[in-house]
């Protein structure tokens, strides 16, 4: 195996576990957010929420978009390896940190709700 379809196999699978998350916490959480926001008789504020979701998901097209690029044979091989590795480095730094702020914002408010009561 090349170096390139290495770090190809690497970045596919950080794309698809972001976007696997991302789609999931939109689909099942944040429905069942704001149904209990209704109940409360509160209106949700998820803009951060959605903020943040729009971020991994932007990251996770950029690692399929580069890990689909190191398969393919083109002129520039090298450039998108490097943008490969340097995209492998930002998600591992800021991907937990973007996920935790996601939990975060999402939950933290309907922490505050409760507290209320």
């Amino acid at each position: 195996m090349t170096k390139y379809k290495i770090i190809g196999i690497i970045t596919l699978f950080l794309g698809l576990i972001q976007l696997i998350l991302v789609l999931s916490f939109l689909i099942f959480t944040v429905p069942r957010l704001i149904e209990i926001y209704r109940q409360f008789e509160s209106q949700p504020n998820l803009t951060t929420v959605y903020t943040i979701s729009a971020l991994i998901l932007t990251a996770s097209f950029i690692n399929l978009f580069l890990g689909v690029k190191n398969f393919q044979e083109n002129k520039e091989k090298e450039r998108y390896f490097n943008y490969s590795l340097i995209s492998v480095i930002v998600t591992f730094f800021l991907g937990g940190i973007l996920v935790s702020m996601l939990n975060l914002s999402a939950l933290l408010p309907l922490y505050n709700l409760t507290s209320r009561f």
